[in-house]
């Protein structure tokens, strides 16, 4: 027989930037190609303040992690965020200092896709009514 079990949730952590970082933390890549989330264990977590005449409270954020191989040293010149683009010469990757919010990512990727597929179908069918079984007017 099925029970409802209820569990105690804390919502009131905020997401970490990633200048808050500190040794051993975790961050989170977006994996677009799988849908999922990753979890990456960061070290050696430098922060460097980088502002100058024209930007104030600037912060760059170096890091090495073992959980995955970059071809670079990861490096995030804004400091400031807690969802970030890394170029490291061959891919582009998408981290998040918080789960949730890479959860969010994915579930709005989810929902553009099947958005995508429910007009797809629409105007073509499905395997199970005959792909361009209808009839299309051009013009």
């Amino acid at each position: 027989m099925t029970a409802l079990v209820h569990e105690h949730h804390y919502f009131g952590n905020s997401y970490k930037l990633f200048k808050d970082l500190k040794e051993d933390d975790y961050i989170y890549w977006v994996d677009f190609k799988d849908l999922k989330i990753v979890p990456i264990q960061v070290y050696s977590i430098k922060v460097t303040d980088i502002s100058d005449y024209w930007s104030t409270d600037r912060h760059k954020v170096e890091f090495d992690t073992s959980d995955i191989k970059l071809y670079h040293e990861p490096t995030i010149w804004d400091g400031n965020t807690f969802i970030t683009e890394i170029y490291d010469g061959q891919e582009t990757w998408f981290f998040t200092t918080d789960e949730r919010i890479g959860k969010s990512i994915l579930d709005i990727i989810r929902q553009r896709n099947n958005y995508q597929w429910e007009t797809f179908t629409s105007l073509f069918g499905t395997p199970l009514n005959r792909y361009a079984d209808k009839e299309i007017k051009l013009g």
